[in-house]
Parts: structure tokens; C-alpha cells; sequence
């Protein structure tokens, strides 16, 4: 039996790998448009909607008082119907094509069999070729290989080097999330936070900073309170399905279960990951390759005490 190492490295799996991250990065690069859009154009309109209505501010710059508060709404409501309506949309059509195509990554180097009634039909070879010629053109596929942290010993079709796997994944995305977590309820209580300081400082109404703020703002809440649930709700969910993973994996070395309950288990447990790709909302590539070296040392020391 071909250990994971050498199947993870195979050219077929390569492809696959490099497809599914095209089709993550599609989600994610729709995910930036939203946010653009919703947080850094929000940003933009309220601080300008609610400077141009200060007499201080309009007296410093030699103009006078602007009330642009119309605009300002009706900018935050388009936004919020454009995420809602289309970018949504498009960021969950490439998320749950990248997680499809990942799960016949994963399947292949497990030797695991396809869980169709969950999964539904593989993607066809043809649109995955597509997505991996995109792709390979503008990243270094060598960046690819070795995406396991396994050796030699860790065979394809055995449940604990499957369980060192899944473990990574989990490991790894937990800590991602994690981060994100912290940075979107930092970001937000800063925006806040300086969006009432301009307020204070050019003395603006309580009634001009309402309608200049909060429906400008409206596409901002929505995006950050979208990050922040699904990222909370995602590390609780993480959390479950390691514990199970550990579980497993202590079962099996106590010998408490023989090769073919193991195998079965590991498959529901891989129903679980799949669900969770399929579903959660994308992390920054920026976050990703900017921890990238640090979880990869984590994940080969992690793995080597498992495995």
C-alpha cells in the first residue's frame, strides 16, 4: 500500500489540490470586492457624510455645511442588497466547489471510498483541469506538495495516519479562525470608536450622526457580524470534530477497535470536515500565508507525536 506522502505528491493530486485552491481563492477574492465595499466604502461615506455636516469642519475648509445624508443611506442599503443578492451568491458557489474538489483530494490520498449521498457527484475532470491550468499560471505549484505533514510510515487506508490528517486540517483552520476572530472584533471596536470621535470632535448632532452613521455603516455591521458568527460558530464546531479525532486515534492505539470500525468512523469524521469546508465562510489568503511558516512547524510536530 502507497504511503500518503507518495500519493499526496502524485501529479492527479496535485491538480486537484491546485484546483481546489483556485476555486477558494475565487471565493475569496469576491469576499474582498464585499469587503471593499461593505467596510472600507462604509468607512469612507459616514466619515465624509458626517464631516460635511459640521459647521467646524465646513468653516476649516472654507465651505458650507454639506448634508449628504441621503446619499450616505441610500449607498449602505445598495451595498447590503448587492451582498446579499449577488456576492453572497458568488462567494458560496466557489466555496462549495473548492470544498467538492478538496474531498476528492483528501479521498484519493486516504484510499477512502466517495460518500456520494453527501457529497453528490465529483466534479468533472474537465473543469478541474481548467481551474488547476489557472491556477498553475500565476502560483508556484511546488508550494503544494508535502500538504500533509506525514512521512513514509503513514500509510493510505490506515485510520490513524488518516486521523493525523484530518487533525491537521482541523488544527490548522482552528488557529486561522481564531486569528480572524480577534482581528474582526478589533477592527470593528476601532471603526467605532474613531467614527464617534469625528462625531465628538466637529460636533456633529446626535441626530445628524444617527442617519450619517448608522445606514452608512449598515454594509459594515453586516459583513463583520457575518465573520464574527461564523468564525465563533466554526472553532466550536472544529473543536467537536478534533475531540472525536483524538478520540479515535487513542481508541485505536489502545486497541479498542479493529481496523474496519476504525476506517468507519474516520469516513463520518470526514463527512464532518467536508460539511465544514462546504459551508463556512472563507478566511483572508493574506491571514493564511502570513502564519503559513509558523503552522506548518506546529503541524509537523503535532503530527510526529501522533503519527
Amino acid at each position: 500500500m502507497d504511503s500518503i506522502s507518495t500519493l499526496q505528491n502524485k501529479e492527479e493530486n496535485i491538480q486537484k489540490l491546485a484546483a481546489a485552491r483556485e476555486a477558494y481563492s475565487r471565493s475569496k477574492a469576491v469576499l474582498q470586492i464585499n469587503f471593499w465595499l461593505s467596510v472600507i466604502g462604509a468607512i469612507l461615506v459616514s466619515a465624509i457624510s458626517i464631516l460635511l455636516k459640521s459647521q467646524a469642519f465646513a468653516t476649516k475648509i472654507g465651505i458650507q455645511p454639506l448634508d449628504i445624508s441621503f446619499y450616505a443611506s441610500l449607498y449602505g442599503v445598495a451595498v447590503t442588497v448587492i451582498d446579499v443578492f449577488f456576492l453572497s451568491k458568488f462567494i458560496k458557489t466557489y466555496r462549495e466547489l473548492g470544498a467538492l474538489i478538496q474531498e476528492s483530494f483528501d479521498t484519493n490520498v486516504y484510499s477512502m471510498p466517495w460518500n456520494q449521498v453527501l457529497v453528490g457527484e465529483k466534479t468533472a475532470p474537465e473543469d478541474i483541469y481548467g481551474l488547476y491550468e489557472k491556477h498553475a499560471k500565476k502560483a508556484d505549484l511546488s508550494k503544494l506538495k508535502d500538504w500533509y505533514p506525514v512521512n513514509d510510515s503513514n500509510l493510505s487506508g490506515d485510520p490513524v495516519s488518516i486521523n493525523v490528517c484530518q487533525r491537521t486540517n482541523l488544527m490548522w483552520d482552528m488557529s486561522l479562525r481564531k486569528k480572524a476572530l480577534l482581528l474582526s472584533k478589533l477592527f470593528l471596536l476601532v471603526v467605532v470608536a474613531a467614527i464617534i470621535w469625528l462625531g465628538v470632535h466637529f460636533n456633529v448632532s446626535l441626530t445628524q450622526f444617527l442617519v450619517g452613521f448608522v445606514v452608512p455603516m449598515l454594509p459594515l455591521f453586516v459583513f463583520v457580524s457575518k465573520s464574527v458568527r461564523s468564525n465563533t460558530e466554526s472553532i466550536s464546531y472544529i473543536n467537536s470534530i478534533k475531540s472525536h479525532v483524538e478520540s479515535l486515534m487513542e481508541k485505536i492505539q489502545r486497541g479498542e477497535l479493529d481496523h474496519q470500525s476504525a476506517l468507519l468512523i474516520a469516513r463520518q469524521l470526514q463527512d464532518a470536515i467536508f460539511t465544514h469546508r462546504n459551508t463556512t465562510r472563507p478566511v483572508s489568503d493574506w491571514l493564511y500565508w502570513k502564519t503559513k511558516d509558523n503552522q506548518e512547524k506546529r503541524a509537523k510536530y503535532a503530527a510526529s507525536s501522533w503519527g
